[in-house]
């Protein structure tokens, strides 16, 4: 068991200290400010909407939209009275909007979209502009009689199939946002950067952070998803010191911006989702020379993160590491037979902690639990492949279902990528595996080099040939300008281009 003090605190006190720490900026949106007095005016008006829509505790609200002072401030309040909040981004297609209605069975919703005829079988609820009449109307913000409180429903990304609606507990939220501000200690001056998406888990670290540390969320002015380029000026000109994303998202990021010039004023960049390669790192730290750097790891099932670690500098080469694991989270990893292995020993990671989320919503008060019984505890089997090393920690190697054998020799498709990614003029790059009529697998990678420069795909294969089996060298190498990404920042392998015959 990790040995790392216990942070237990519940969510409802955070919120209060948040909310109340002082009456300064708390959301700022173009040249619109809300102070946290005005946002628990707000609040107090939500939860009025609440109340008068007959909304009680644990009953499932849908939020749609895209985040903003009032769709914030209704979140806020749906947590305060343990309403379990369904966020659905409006910018998804119709299809999946209507499939995660459908699987989180949300009995109202807010819509704060201009679309005004969405889910119309739901309780529509509405808000009424708040007034200082409400100012002494807020719910009583009392810690919860019970932890193990359902607090929201995000969905797994269903790449592959269905998505699963993962329900997430209240002391696993507040248990991560209690860490996350320990780790980081942000002044009042600090900005939150607020660029993720309202559908994906991971916009509760860019909603709380800044509420429970006394400092400023910054919201992009039009709710729009922001070009690459308009972004890295957006960081600049706000003066983001905090930003949260995925290593997708930054590699794209940066090489739509090769000719900006470095922004000093961002203090941390937290990395999470995807495997964080050290030439990501460096040329990151190259714009953001300010900047630390953290890597973060944890599925959603768990919430939020799990593990952590402050990359170093200069960066290793090839996948960073994931640190160790936060308080109260207990990890092992597995054999094929499910045995506890050594130091440096391949094997799936396991995840214990008290803090994980409840399990798998259903269109009925049932929760199909996410953990396995062993050895007399449960475990979350996590399906990511890694080993600790001497020191515990912890290091990824790409997915269970991602180990490939070619030509006889087992192989971790996200290794490949990595050691393509240690060449001085690729970018990024993933591999898959694929397999012919014949049943015989064979590597395709597609990469991003370095603008303006001359790669071949023999150059590749002649640097990946001095430090990789033959088996581990793709048959096909594709370079893209950038890659397709899903709603949730990550490469969508689905839209990559592919292979043709003018391709090696």
């Amino acid at each position: 068991m990790n040995k790392k003090p216990a942070l237990s605190v519940s969510l409802n006190t955070l919120l209060k200290q948040g909310l109340t720490v002082n009456d300064g900026p708390l959301w700022m949106q173009g040249d619109n400010v809300t102070t946290r007095r005005e946002a628990r005016l707000m609040v107090a008006s939500a939860q009025s909407a609440f109340k008068a829509s007959g909304m009680a505790r644990g009953d499932r609200l849908a939020l749609y939209g895209t985040p903003s002072p009032q769709s914030l401030a209704a979140l806020l309040a749906a947590l305060i009275d343990e309403i379990v909040i369904v966020p659905i981004d409006e910018s998804l297609n119709l299809a999946r909007k209507n499939q995660m209605l459908e699987l989180a069975m949300p009995k109202a919703i807010l819509n704060l979209s201009d679309a005004d005829d969405f889910a119309p079988d739901l309780i529509q609820v509405t808000l009424e502009k708040s007034g200082d009449t409400l100012a002494t109307n807020l719910s009583p913000l009392i810690d919860q009689s019970d932890p193990n409180a359902p607090c929201y429903i995000f969905f797994t990304s269903g790449s592959t199939g269905v998505p699963k609606p993962v329900l997430g507990r209240s002391s696993g939220l507040a248990h991560f946002i209690a860490w996350e501000k320990d780790c980081l200690n942000l002044s009042i001056n600090d900005r939150v950067s607020l660029l993720t998406r309202f559908s994906f888990d991971v916009v509760l670290r860019d909603i709380l952070l800044p509420l429970v540390s006394g400092c400023i969320s910054v919201l992009p002015s039009n709710n729009k998803p922001m070009a690459a380029h308009s972004t890295m000026e957006w960081i600049s000109e706000h003066g983001i010191t905090v930003f949260h994303t995925v290593p997708s998202v930054a590699n794209a990021l940066l090489s739509a911006t090769t000719n900006q010039s470095s922004t000093i004023s961002l203090k941390h960049t937290l990395f999470a989702g995807e495997p964080l390669s050290g030439s990501l790192v460096e040329r990151w730290r190259v714009r953001f020379p300010n900047s630390v750097v953290h890597n973060l790891y944890g599925p959603t099932e768990t919430t939020l993160a799990k593990f952590h670690a402050e990359v170093p500098v200069p960066a290793t080469a090839g996948i960073q590491c994931c640190g160790t694991a936060l308080p109260e989270t207990d990890v092992v990893i597995l054999s094929e037979a499910r045995v506890p292995t050594t130091f440096g020993e391949m094997g799936e990671v396991a995840i214990s902690t008290p803090f994980a989320s409840l399990g798998y919503a259903t269109q009925t008060d049932d929760i199909i639990p996410i953990v396995s019984r062993i050895d007399g505890a449960d475990w979350y089997l996590t399906g990511d492949v890694g080993f600790f090393d001497q020191d515990g920690d912890l290091h990824l190697r790409g997915r269970k279902d991602d180990q490939v054998k070619i030509m006889g020799v087992r192989l971790e498709l996200a290794g490949v990528s990595a050691l393509m990614e240690i060449h001085p003029l690729i970018e990024k790059a993933v591999v898959i595996a694929e397999e012919d009529e014949q049943g015989q697998k064979s590597l395709i990678a597609w990469y991003i080099a370095e603008p303006e420069c001359t790669l071949t795909a023999s150059d590749i294969r002649s640097f990946l040939a001095d430090r990789s089996p033959p088996a581990g060298i793709p048959g096909h190498l594709i370079s893209c300008d950038d890659f397709p990404v899903t709603p949730n920042g990550k490469i969508d392998k689905a839209r990559l281009p592919r292979p043709n015959s003018s391709q090696d």
